[in-house]
């Protein structure tokens, strides 16, 4: 697929911009009203799942009452999709804009825009939230155009940084349709190496 133009995307997902910045600040004050014992106990991976399971239950009842917007589901990949044209899915981000976790075949083709059944979307994006230094707060929320291993593009959809252009690595003409090359995809296992089994003659 394409990757599509920042401008286009802000311009046709406006409507969206502000509750997808209030699904991420809600699903964090979630996990923050969490009684103590559990920010004791959770480390940083088990913060980070709490998180996301509270920001894909405010996906999905805001799907449920919004026209035009749909929850999916593809294997252990949840998302929202947008008139049938852009699929988002939710992170957490570091100062790189990327998520740390080990990706599946699955995330690479989401991030490589190639199409996948059950998403259904012309283009992938993804939403990212990144904290302060302290990891006691929401810092700023992002909305990416993952392009293979990187991004094609950032941009800030918090009120403090709303429009802020933080990565444009690919920068598109006339509204976008540049193409992008896949990021490379290893196989699940590598393939066997045929190795011939020669006799010495007595």
């Amino acid at each position: 697929m394409a990757i599509v133009s920042q401008e286009v995307v802000c311009a046709e997902l406006a409507e969206h911009l502000d509750a997808l910045d209030g699904m991420v600040r809600g699903a964090w004050s979630d996990y923050i009203a969490l009684p103590s014992e559990c920010h004791i106990v959770f480390g940083l991976r088990s913060r980070a799942s709490v998180v996301h399971d509270f920001l894909l239950s405010r996906a999905a009842a805001y799907a449920e009452s919004t026209a035009g917007v749909r929850y999916f589901k593809r294997n252990l990949m949840h998302g929202l999709v947008f008139n049938n044209r852009y699929a988002i899915r939710f992170k957490k981000f570091d100062d790189e804009n990327r998520s740390r976790n080990q990706p599946t075949i699955q995330v690479l083709e989401y991030r490589s825009q190639i199409e996948l059944d059950g998403v259904d979307a012309a283009h992938h994006l993804e939403v990212g939230y990144v904290l302060d230094s302290l990891d006691t707060e929401v810092l700023d929320v992002r909305l990416a155009c993952p392009a293979g291993h990187g991004n094609a593009w950032v941009t800030s959809i918090s009120d403090e940084g709303a429009g802020a252009v933080l990565a444009d690595l690919f920068p598109s003409q006339n509204g976008g349709g540049d193409e992008i090359e896949p990021a490379r995809i290893e196989p699940r296992k590598p393939e066997g190496e045929v190795i011939p089994i020669t006799r010495k003659s007595d």
